[in-house]
């Protein structure tokens, strides 16, 4: 049944891939492992990697405006390694931070943890900075 599936709304390239695929699964496997790795080791980067170096940029200028600190974060951001992986726009590929834009259009898994621009997560960290020092006060 699933041949006919197959024969019929694939075509000779679909068939033969399939068959390939089907043949070969180890190889297919591994390949789907590898993407996903890329993909979860891109989304950690997201969520913690650039955050905790904005955090940083924050902590040592401590007085500096957001729109500095942007500036800052674009020049640092160009010296960091091409092996620091974000994602692409919505969660397909991966591209090296150091090269990626500003914009992020990342699907939604966690509610808090997205963030549309480096601008806007540079307010949200100034936001939760100035909310524990007026705790702390």
């Amino acid at each position: 049944m699933l041949e006919k599936l197959v024969n019929s709304l694939l075509g000779k390239p679909g068939r033969a891939l399939f068959n390939f695929i089907q043949n070969h699964y180890e190889i297919f496997l591994l390949i789907m492992m590898v993407y996903g790795l890329l993909i979860l080791y891109a989304k950690r980067n997201y969520i913690t990697y650039i955050p905790n170096q904005i955090r940083k940029i924050i902590a040592e200028n401590p007085n500096a405006s957001s729109e500095e600190v942007y500036k800052i974060w674009q020049q640092h951001k160009k010296q960091i390694p091409n092996y620091i992986l974000i994602p692409t726009k919505n969660d397909l590929w991966v591209t090296p931070l150091n090269k990626a834009d500003d914009n992020y259009d990342l699907l939604e898994y966690f509610k808090g943890a997205n963030y549309k621009n480096d601008t806007e997560l540079i307010n949200r960290i100034k936001k939760q900075n100035s909310q524990k020092k007026t705790i702390r006060v």
